[in-house]
């Protein structure tokens, strides 16, 4: 096999920095060609510690390395590096002073970072699982891969123990999980009123410790109660794809704040703002999982034209059966539904998009602008630029 001939069609299939080295740190190769002018290979046997086994290391930087041995010989790749989330700017600072690369290289690793795909770490590690396959002919046990050794088992293990002494020697006890519980009861019946009560007497829970600093601190308790809400808010009924990236989009505004109080104001517009998304879809909470997946799959096709037989072929049910629960459940037919919920999207786009009413109507599927408009009248007693305008 042409080993190098390989790395560049896996570079140009994937996008991913491959580099083929020899041990211990000597590089042969590598794709794209102009990373061989970066001089972080020349820290990598400081940073990352190269001994051809096949592994992983992510460094303080957050950018992810795998290593893949090959067998019978004195040559290694590496792949990387490659970043979880999408690229900024301070990644590239991050990375250059990790591995302590001149100012002059700055733009060559920016293009390079910047044109590398996100991929998560679960998806780096089964590349790197392939790669070993393929070149090995074996497939590594991924779950020895990531289990945490046993001395972070014991130094979990005493850190519990010194802190369940010390929270009960100062009375610190944790009191959020009843809190929590109401809270979420509230997200999942879409009960605006109780969330709103909730919060208000919120003012002597106890959530312990979990980092470092004040703000760090209130973002991390932020995440995991988003966390926690967008799973109740599906479970009352929130479409799954709406409900995640709703959660998304908060804790890319949580990290960006700075600011303790705006964090804090934050949290009361996410809890009010899934609770209202809930009370919204007007549904059953006890739904059958027949009628929940009908209504994931419609909101997530509302780009498309959508047919009953759509509906129950999709989900595995016949159309009589799920047409008659449907319509027992919900309180409308499956059709009336899919029209409901395009006129419920095409408000959201008319009110926060710049899509022209054209564009939104034929996004829909509609069969006609002036249909859209007829239909849009006939739901809401107002047509859709009335609506835009706020008429």
């Amino acid at each position: 096999m042409n080993l190098e001939k390989f790395c560049q069609t896996f570079y140009l299939a994937t996008y991913i920095p491959i580099t083929k080295m020899t041990v211990p740190a000597q590089v042969n190769y590598s794709f794209p060609k102009h990373t061989m002018d970066l001089p972080v290979f020349s820290s990598y046997t400081q940073n990352i510690h190269f001994n051809k086994k096949t592994d992983y290391y992510i460094t303080k930087s957050f950018a992810f390395f795998g290593i893949i041995e090959i067998k019978n010989s004195s040559d290694y790749l590496v792949i990387g590096p490659i970043f979880s989330t999408s690229f900024v700017s301070n990644h590239v600072e991050a990375f250059m002073q990790e591995f302590d690369i001149p100012k002059d290289y700055e733009e060559t690793l920016h293009n390079l970072l910047e044109n590398t795909p996100v991929y998560s770490l679960n998806q780096c590690l089964h590349m790197l699982n392939f790669l070993n396959l393929y070149l090995n002919n074996e497939l590594m046990d991924l779950t020895q891969i990531i289990t945490p050794k046993n001395k972070h088992r014991t130094d979990f293990n005493r850190q519990l123990a010194q802190q369940l002494t010390e929270r009960k020697e100062e009375k610190r006890i944790h009191n959020t999980y009843h809190f929590e519980q109401s809270l979420l009861k509230a997200v999942e019946t879409g009960n605006t009123k109780r969330i709103m009560e909730i919060l208000n007497e919120a003012g002597n829970i106890s959530a312990g410790k979990v980092a470092e600093n004040t703000l760090r601190q209130q973002k991390n308790i932020f995440i995991t109660a988003v966390t926690l809400v967008t799973r109740a808010a599906v479970a009352g009924g929130l479409d799954i794809e709406q409900a995640y990236s709703l959660s998304n989009i908060y804790i890319q505004e949580c990290e960006r704040l700075g600011d303790i109080n705006k964090i804090l104001d934050l949290s009361q517009t996410m809890y009010l703002d899934f609770t209202s998304r809930v009370a919204r879809q007007k549904l059953n909470t006890q739904m059958s999982k027949e009628v929940f997946d009908a209504i994931q799959f419609i909101h997530n096709q509302t780009n498309q034209s959508i047919q009953v037989e759509d509906v129950a072929e999709n989900c595995g049910y016949s159309y009589s059966y799920l047409k008659k629960k449907f319509k027992n459940e919900v309180g409308m037919t499956i059709t009336e539904y899919v029209t409901h919920t395009k006129l419920e999207e095409a408000k959201e786009l008319l009110k926060y998009s710049d899509y022209s009413i054209s564009e939104i109507s034929n996004y829909l599927c509609f069969s006609s602008q002036s249909y859209f408009q007829n239909l849009f009248k006939k739901h809401y007693s107002i047509t859709p630029l009335q609506y835009r305008k706020g008429k």
